[in-house]
């Protein structure tokens, strides 16, 4: 499923060694953006939980690589997700063609938010899939 491009990025985020740990956001979205019919319901829901966790609560990638570990210790019924045709006017390309640090990891958020966009019709599901965890959480 990872393509050249990818590892690049990775090699690119991995290497920044940020608390924030911004490389979390890169998974999400890439996993997000191309997944398919083949991709794991768990890979899937983790990715779009992971933007909406990233997006909608303001989440550092180290907040929700913590919060995958919590989902990965309460296993669920993972959700079905309808793939959207159009996965965000954002690609890895975009990011990858920005030199400046502050601009590519600026394109990186703009990667999310758009991939995240993409899955308005999902949302729901999401949020509702996140709130399960974040009640658990709260334990």
């Amino acid at each position: 499923m990872f393509s050249e491009k990818y590892n690049e990025l990775a090699c690119y985020t991995l290497g920044l060694q940020d608390e924030k740990f911004v490389h979390q956001h890169v998974v999400d979205a890439y996993t997000a953006q191309f997944a398919d019919t083949e991709t794991k319901k768990i890979s899937l829901t983790f990715a779009l939980v992971g933007l909406y966790l990233f997006i909608e609560k303001k989440y550092t990638g180290k907040e929700v690589q913590k919060f995958h570990t919590l989902m990965s210790n309460n296993k669920i019924e993972w959700p079905d997700f309808v793939l959207p045709k159009s996965r965000g006017k954002i690609s890895i390309d975009h990011v990858l063609s920005c030199a400046d640090v502050e601009v590519k990891n600026s394109m990186i958020k703009d990667w999310c938010l758009s991939v995240w966009k993409a899955y308005n019709e999902n949302h729901l599901a999401v949020w509702q899939t996140a709130t399960h965890f974040l009640e658990i959480a709260k334990k």
